[in-house]
């Protein structure tokens, strides 16, 4: 017997497919982080310059914020890769 109202009909047809839709949810979260994210290091590395003397090492003051902006645009790379590679996995059968 199929539910009679939206969630619960829509829930019991991805029931076999519980695992891909948590796996793109999480994706999609992590890809809309991105921008709220890129935003506030690029404002630590600004505001960081803003009190560098001339005879301080920028490199030093820099190199946390720097690296955590690579890293965060590798895993906004990689979130969207995963989430073409659960949407053509998934695609055909759910069609």
């Amino acid at each position: 017997m199929l539910p009679k109202t939206l969630w619960p009909f829509v829930c019991h047809f991805l029931k076999p497919y519980k695992s891909y839709v948590v796996g793109f949810l999480a994706c999609t979260i992590i890809s809309g982080l991105y921008g709220v994210i890129n935003s506030y290091l690029t404002k630590m590395i600004i505001d960081a310059l803003e009190g560098v003397q001339a005879k301080d090492t920028t490199l030093g003051i820099i190199f946390w914020p720097a690296l955590l902006l690579i890293i965060n645009f590798e895993v906004h790379n990689q979130s969207w890769r995963a989430m073409g590679y659960i949407n053509y996995k998934v695609q055909g059968r759910i069609k």
